[in-house]
């Protein structure tokens, strides 16, 4: 299992990262989207990453456009499945028996049950469970487990 935490790097840093790397270099089951998922980044950035899961920190209803429409449609384009902290809540993101899945640590009474969405126990009460990687209020929180 691969994970990359970009933080806030800028469209320079990816570009050398693309550029230094081997092809491979980059790629990640799960990516944490650079600054809040601003428009400012390197757009072949997400396609060298290649993730199946694609973390979006970002406060609801922020003045500053984050997330960019035209990144998350480029993330779920190249196949990944995009989790906004604004629009889910707190996630977790874990790799169990069955491959990744994702919590909603806190539920959004506005919206219901949705395709591949696990409760927490169903979740955390399997016995191979590998690790969890938390988005909470914004911050990436990487809890290793083996059980």
């Amino acid at each position: 299992m691969r994970i990359l935490l970009t933080g806030d790097a800028e469209v320079e840093e990816q570009q050398v990262l693309r550029e230094r790397l081997p092809s491979d270099g980059l790629l990640a089951d799960v990516l944490k989207v650079v600054h809040h998922g601003s428009a400012h980044q390197d757009p072949a950035f997400p396609d060298a990453v290649r993730p199946s899961v694609a973390l979006v920190p970002v406060g609801a209803g922020n003045t500053y456009g984050h997330p960019n429409e035209a990144v998350l449609a480029r993330l779920a384009r190249g196949g990944a499945r995009v989790l906004r902290t604004d629009v889910e809540g707190d996630v977790a993101v874990v790799r169990a028996s069955s491959g990744l899945a994702f919590v909603r640590l806190q539920c959004r009474a506005s919206r219901g049950s949705e395709s591949g969405a696990r409760s927490a126990a169903d979740v955390l009460g399997e016995r191979r469970l590998h690790f969890v990687l938390f988005v909470v209020r914004g911050a990436v929180r990487l809890l290793l487990l083996r059980l």
